[in-house]
């Protein structure tokens, strides 16, 4: 927990096949005054990938999704830091389902609070 916070919060994502407004959105959330602990991403891939013995990252999702933005982030953001606050975990296609797939996402949560948001959402 951070000095002078008493309670932490995790953003949950689902995302698939992201747009360019994804990676404003988590420029957005990274550059906030208060931010989240930690930034759940739980990102679909197809049925046919092996999941259980790959770790995913946000680097996965640039080399797969081929968007600027998160190109972007990624050359202005530590890794240290991208590693830290990111969390990538794969869903396959079939598998995926609205509720289900927060669910899952906010079991990984360790923190006080939970924020969902939509890949395609971003706020100023």
């Amino acid at each position: 927990m951070r000095a002078g916070i008493e309670k932490t919060v995790d953003v949950i994502i689902p995302v698939y096949h992201p747009d360019e407004t994804f990676g404003e959105l988590l420029g957005r959330l990274l550059k906030q005054n208060i931010q989240p602990e930690r930034i759940i991403l739980m990102y679909t891939v197809k049925d046919s990938e092996n999941i259980e013995n790959i770790r995913y990252s946000l680097y996965t999702i640039v080399e797969n999704e081929n968007l600027e933005s998160l190109r972007s982030l990624v050359a202005t953001v530590s890794r240290k830091k991208l590693a830290d606050m990111l969390l990538v975990l794969p869903v396959r296609k079939s598998e995926f389902d609205h509720a289900a797939t927060r669910d899952a996402g906010a079991k990984k949560s360790e923190a006080d609070y939970l924020l969902f948001r939509s890949e395609e959402h971003t706020s100023e």
